[in-house]
Formats: C-alpha cells, sequence, structure tokens
C-alpha cells in the first residue's frame, strides 16, 4: 500500500518503556492503556479511549469521551492469510 496522510500524525512514547501512549490526528486524540501480553509475550494495549481537541493548536481536549474500545480477546495469527502475503 502507498500513500500518505493530509496531516501529519504526532506520536506520544513513554519513556520508560517505549510503548506508544497517544496519536494524535487531525481533531482527535487516542489513548492506549491497560497493557497486556500474550503467550508469546507480544504486549498490546487492551483499552483505547478517543477525544476530540476542544483546542488543537493549545492541546486541550473536550471533557466528554468520544470512543472507546476494550480488546476482551486476543488470538495472535500463526502465519499471515495468504492474501495478505506478498
Amino acid at each position: 500500500m502507498t500513500g500518505s496522510v493530509k496531516e501529519p500524525i504526532d506520536l506520544y512514547f513513554d519513556k520508560a518503556d517505549n510503548r506508544l501512549v497517544a496519536i494524535d490526528y487531525t481533531d482527535t486524540r487516542h489513548l492506549f492503556s491497560d497493557w497486556k501480553k500474550t503467550e508469546d509475550g507480544h504486549v498490546y494495549p487492551a483499552h483505547v479511549a478517543g477525544y476530540r481537541f476542544q483546542d488543537k493548536a493549545k492541546r486541550t481536549l473536550q471533557d466528554k469521551q468520544w470512543y472507546q474500545t476494550d480488546i476482551l480477546e486476543l488470538t495472535p495469527l500463526t502465519e499471515l492469510p495468504p492474501e495478505l502475503k506478498k
């Protein structure tokens, strides 16, 4: 896949463990938390919450949460499906 995004994406990492903790894109911020580990030792955020900016220039968020996603069960693939292989 090729292409580009219209606006830059700001990525925020936790300095202690190098985990992605937030993404700012256009008028939204997406926060990652509740880190869990698969049996193979892969770490993933089980909780994502999204907020819209009240003022993007000042980086202030609206009080009301825009969306929430929770991963309740994760089953890693043993291999990529053929249609996804190059």
